[in-house]
């Protein structure tokens, strides 16, 4: 658990990851690797192309991409990442080891973006849903040359990152020099014109250099793409701060969030209608356990109660079973966040008695902030962004 102080929210940007893969033909494994990751910080997308194919080349490739996503992980800078990379891949030119290409996109939680490739060929941007291609400008880390590129990436636009498989589809048979990615690029333009949905568009690729190579894969063939849009955001405020002369602070800070707000806890609510004002009314009262009472208050979107609404939506959050009673807080708060892709929790550090009973030892509920960080590990499982502020 992190702590933070309750500001505003950034207008954060996601990125909607897509990716095609097909093994050259008449080989079981592909020598491409697809590897991505999230944070609240950045996300990463390291495609790496193993010389050769087959399972020397999987191998060649799968050792580059976990070196540099471990690298990342290290807090290297991606140019000292990929300095370290490209020297071993020098070495490799003259020594028995595994060689591989690489490209990595890396878009900040601003649309920052950072697109480094060596010996690949050149992304390709989506921009106004017009494809072309982008030329890096190209630097010198140690023995090698890599490309680069820098921009500030907006939402609807996208990057394409592919492997040679695609810019040489066809060499020798269709095209003398390969389908090249200007000419892949070209086709891109065509099918987003005759109503192809970006999500398609790796597939179809795929299946295009099967067509220009007589019905099969010369080399590996991957399509990777990154699609950028404004994170949808929910704020989640549970349980009373620790210092209770916070409390109006904490209410106006949160109330101003943009994005879903959802408040989850009885006292909480009750907090929150104090500060603002505002009438505290109870919508669903049920005697039920699987259907924790609900409230309503104006300017929050959900309002429920704490501890066991928590439980409950972190029992069904990796479910897809859909509830039979659409009135349920359970349900409607595990669908807006699964409708999210940051999720802020906001938890407070007042230490609830209530909670250690041995009624919810028997009942097996965690108490707040247990529970809390055990659902914010579960969501970024499912690719969701989480931040837990303690306040």
């Amino acid at each position: 658990m992190i702590m933070m102080s309750p500001k505003k929210a950034e207008n954060l940007k996601y990125i909607k990851l897509l990716s095609a893969q097909a093994s050259k033909t008449g080989k079981l494994v592909c020598g491409d690797v697809f590897l991505s990751e999230r944070t609240v910080e950045a996300t990463t997308v390291i495609l790496c192309d193993g010389v050769g194919s087959g399972i020397k080349a999987n191998l060649a490739a799968t050792m580059c991409a976990g070196r540099i996503k471990e690298l990342l992980r290290l807090d290297f800078s991606l140019r000292d990442v990929c300095a370290k990379v490209v020297n071993t891949m020098h070495k490799a030119r003259t020594e028995d080891i595994p060689f591989s290409a690489f490209s990595i996109a890396r878009v900040r939680k601003d649309g920052y973006t950072t697109v480094v490739t060596y010996e690949m060929p050149a992304p390709v941007f989506i921009q106004n849903s017009v494809a072309y291609v982008s030329k890096p400008r190209f630097i010198t880390l140690g023995s090698e040359v890599v490309g680069e590129l820098q921009f500030m990436i907006q939402p609807d636009d996208a990057i394409l990152l592919v492997s040679d498989g695609i810019s040489q589809a066809g060499m020798g048979q269709t095209f003398k020099l390969g389908w090249t990615v200007e000419k892949a690029c070209a086709y891109i333009n065509s099918c987003l014109n005759n109503g192809f949905r970006l999500k398609d568009v790796p597939d179809e690729l795929i299946n295009y250099c099967r067509k220009v190579s007589c019905n099969s894969l010369g080399d590996d063939t991957s399509v990777a793409v990154l699609q950028c849009r404004d994170a949808a955001q929910i704020h989640v405020l549970t349980g009373p701060a620790a210092d209770r002369d916070k409390d109006t602070e904490t209410v106006n800070d949160f109330s101003r969030q943009d994005g879903v707000k959802v408040v989850c806890g009885s006292t909480t609510a009750e907090i929150c209608g104090r500060v603002l004002g505002r009438q505290v009314r109870i919508r669903e009262l049920s005697q039920a356990y699987y259907q924790p009472p609900q409230y309503e208050i104006d300017g929050f979107d959900l309002v429920t109660e704490g501890a066991i609404t928590l439980n409950q939506v972190y029992n069904i959050i990796d479910t897809q079973d859909q509830c039979v009673n659409a009135s349920s807080s359970v349900f409607a708060f595990r669908d807006k966040l699964l409708e999210a892709d940051y999720i802020d929790f906001w938890v407070g550090a007042a230490v609830n008695d209530g909670h250690e009973d041995v009624i919810f030892r028997q009942m097996h509920i965690l108490p707040r902030r247990k529970v809390v960080d055990a659902l914010a590990d579960k969501l970024r499982v499912i690719g969701k962004l989480v931040t837990v502020r303690m306040i």
